[in-house]
């Protein structure tokens, strides 16, 4: 038996020749198998779940940062709970204020930590004591934390400072008015006994009564006028006046 395609012997009730495979049996060729299409199914299926993967690990990691974080953040904060108990206000603002994720609470504690360090248990200097009560007017009233108590107590005691400084600052105002008032009263007294460059001529006899003589001079529209006094010890003073007004002394 030869094969019809390249001429080779080939043993009787052979399929396919040895040489080239050539099918040379009667029965129809077998249909191939497509693998392509379960082979691309596959692969979808590897892409979907190596996707499915990467943002399952992407949401756990993320998830186990979050948890971290919030893990850290309720240690600082237990932690400025205590310092601030200990009236460690400083150390427990510093706390608070390096935290990245804030809750609310972190933020009031943060200006009672801030407003009590500033007020110094009494000490403070007018202008730290009036912003430690604004860091108090900052503080919701209706705050219920843990600090609850203490920023309620340690509120009235700086808002009780803090009125008796603006009291304080009113009594000094007040007396400082009345000190000026009367610097001009006694100003205005001493001026109106003497006299000065300026003043009216009527005021001369006023102040120093009836002169031993008046000198009188006119000249281009100008009147200059000298008003002599004499007292014992032949003392003279002399004030001299221009068109109505005091211009000089001689004595």
């Amino acid at each position: 038996m030869r094969c019809n395609k390249c001429g080779a012997e080939m043993p009787e009730g052979s399929r396919f020749c040895v040489s080239c495979g050539t099918y040379i049996g009667n029965d129809p060729i077998p249909p191939q198998k497509d693998n392509g299409k379960k082979i691309l199914m596959i692969s979808i299926a590897l892409v979907v779940v190596l996707v499915l993967g990467i943002f399952g690990y992407s949401a756990y990691t993320e998830m186990e940062a979050q948890r971290q974080l919030e893990e850290h953040h309720w240690e600082v904060h237990s932690q400025a709970l205590d310092d601030i108990t200990d009236k460690k206000w400083s150390k427990a603002y510093d706390e608070l204020d390096a935290l990245e994720n804030r809750c609310h609470e972190c933020d009031i504690l943060m200006l009672y930590a801030k407003a009590m360090d500033l007020y110094q248990d009494g000490h403070a200097s007018d202008e730290s004591l009036e912003t430690a009560h604004d860091y108090f007017d900052q503080i919701d009233p209706e705050y219920l934390g843990a600090m609850e108590k203490e920023i309620r107590q340690d509120r009235e005691v700086v808002d009780k400072s803090y009125k008796a400084m603006l009291a304080r600052k009113a009594e000094a105002k007040r007396r400082a008015a009345e000190a000026a008032a009367a610097r001009k009263a006694a100003e205005e007294a001493e001026r109106a006994n003497n006299i000065y460059i300026g003043d009216p001529e009527e005021k001369i006899q006023k102040v120093f009564g009836t002169p031993y003589r008046v000198g009188r001079a006119v000249s281009n529209g100008i009147e200059v006028k000298q008003y002599v006094y004499e007292y014992p010890g032949y003392r003279h003073v002399i004030i001299y006046t221009t068109n109505g007004k005091v211009t000089g002394f001689q004595e």
